[in-house]
């Protein structure tokens, strides 16, 4: 079985930005020094064998955004 990180999407101003949402998505983006990973980063994550999963556990989701993590988790 995979380890899974989680990570939240929210629009900032018009941008589809993707959070780290638990505490190992948090140990990556300080790993990377950021606050928001990008499509990169997240093939990055994935290809060192992380499963990246959108975390519906803090609340309701536009479809755009859970579009926006779908299209960065299958390229």
């Amino acid at each position: 079985m995979k380890p899974t990180i989680y990570v939240k999407t929210k629009n900032v101003y018009g941008r589809d930005l993707v959070y780290p949402s638990c505490e190992d998505s948090h140990k990556f983006a300080k790993l990377l020094g950021v606050k928001t990973f990008n499509s990169h980063q997240i093939t990055m994550i994935q290809e060192l064998g992380y499963i990246v999963e959108e975390d519906y556990n803090i609340g309701a989701r536009l479809a755009s955004h859970t579009k926006l993590i779908n299209s960065i988790v299958r390229g």
